[in-house]
């Protein structure tokens, strides 16, 4: 015969259940009817009062405290004077130290020592930031380790205060932010330990050069921004390295890298347009369209040297890349016409005029017809400034007129607008 006795000292009601026909405990011989139901009953309360003595032991007098002494939220080793005695913090234990004022700044991390009324706890993860000198200790658990603390980072680079992404060109911008985006916290390295903190938008003065990239970096503990200008367009001045998988800045690791921005042929002066993508954001990157249209009617040149579309360096799109992982892509489309039947040909070149670095390239021989050419671009340029070029090119012979935004090639839409032929080349980078 087997027997339950429910204890009243584990929240029982005393009563006992037996496995024989027994005329007062048994569950045989129809005793399950009346005695079934009430021993599951039993089982529940049981198991309540076990998860309450638990929850006691973990969350309650033992384990919970508060503290006076003035510690800096911050990561790495912090010492603490309780102000209660008789606690029974186990080494290895996660804690909870959370402003009693405004327990939404905090500081979380292992137990390392622990006698009497001292605790010493390495921290690994806060939240907010200051000095403060009144504090409630509570065990909780360990931080999620699914998503690496370093990997936290809402914000983007922008040249627009308070506008994360910016969907018209920006101009003559003299202040680079770093806005909160899908989110307002950021992890800071402190030459030890990651930590995680919240953020209001930061800013500062894009850097008093002409046509030179820069990085920009936030500091930890201040979360100041940074910049540190290039040699040249293609070389850093100061190499970046990686922190745990995290990009910072060589030579002081307390410096995340966010960004790389280059200043346009004005001092002190950047640019964020369709034309010239000027700021490149390191993380939380989305897709930034470029385009640039030629809007001459038209222009001559029969020519079979590879040359820049209308002779004009402002035939490109432009673009800066702080790291060499990410895909660029250009689409050119112009529309063409000779007096004789040769052949004729557009392309894209990457940093360079006289030469393509089209993907695909179309050429065709033309005569007197107006014809479209096309050319497209992909690849993964290096780090730096870089342009693609909108390039043309003729066999001497006849007359070749190239059409930018010709007014004579027009088609009424429904009577009330027109479409008007026009070239150009466009194109994307995330960023």
């Amino acid at each position: 015969m087997s027997l339950v006795t429910f204890s009243t000292s584990v929240g029982g009601d005393g009563s006992t259940v037996t496995d024989d026909d027994n005329a007062t405990t048994g569950l045989k011989e129809g005793g399950w009817k009346t005695r079934f139901v009430p021993a599951l009953a039993q089982e529940v309360a049981v198991a309540a009062y076990v998860v309450n003595a638990a929850l006691t032991v973990l969350g309650g007098a033992t384990t919970n405290s508060t503290s006076t002494t003035s510690l800096a939220i911050g990561t790495g080793s912090k010492s603490l004077t309780l102000v209660e005695s008789g606690k029974a913090y186990a080494i290895g234990q996660y804690v909870l130290a959370a402003s009693t004022v405004s327990p939404s700044n905090y500081m979380i991390g292992q137990v390392t020592a622990f006698s009497g009324t001292s605790l010493v706890i390495n921290v690994t993860s806060v939240n907010g930031s200051g000095t403060l000198a009144s504090w409630t200790i509570s065990v909780t658990g360990a931080p999620s380790s699914s998503v690496p603390i370093s990997a936290t980072i809402n914000g983007r680079l922008t040249l627009t205060t308070a506008a994360p992404v910016t969907t018209d060109d920006v101009l003559a911008a003299t202040t680079v932010y770093f806005t909160p985006y899908n989110g307002n916290q950021i992890a800071t390295y402190s030459g030890s330990a990651w930590s995680i903190n919240t953020f209001s938008e930061k800013s500062v003065a894009v850097p008093a050069t002409t046509s030179t990239p820069f990085d920009v970096f936030i500091v930890d503990s201040t979360f100041a921004l940074e910049t540190v200008n290039w040699t040249n367009d293609t070389t850093r001045a100061t190499a970046l390295v990686l922190q745990d998988g995290i990009y910072v800045k060589s030579g002081a690791t307390t410096r995340r890298y966010l960004g790389t921005g280059r200043t346009t042929a004005v001092l002190g002066q950047c640019e964020d347009s369709l034309k010239k993508r000027y700021l490149w954001n390191a993380s939380n990157r989305l897709i930034r369209n470029m385009l640039v249209n030629d809007l001459t009617d038209e222009w001559t040149y029969t020519t079979n040297t590879m040359r820049q579309a209308n002779g004009s360096t402002d035939n490109q799109l432009d673009f800066v890349i702080g790291l060499s992982e990410v895909p660029v892509s250009a689409n050119l489309q112009c529309t063409v016409r000779n007096t004789s039947g040769i052949n004729l040909a557009v392309a894209i070149g990457l940093d360079v005029t006289n030469n393509t670095s089209s993907n695909i390239t179309e050429f065709r021989a033309n005569s007197s017809e107006v014809q479209a050419l096309k050319a497209v671009y992909t690849g993964y340029p290096s780090v730096g400034r870089h342009f693609l070029a909108w390039l043309e090119v003729s066999e001497a012979s006849g007359t070749t007129t190239w059409f930018g935004n010709a007014r004579g090639f027009n088609m009424s839409l429904n009577g009330t607008s027109t479409i008007r032929l026009r070239s150009g080349i466009s194109g994307t980078i995330y960023g």
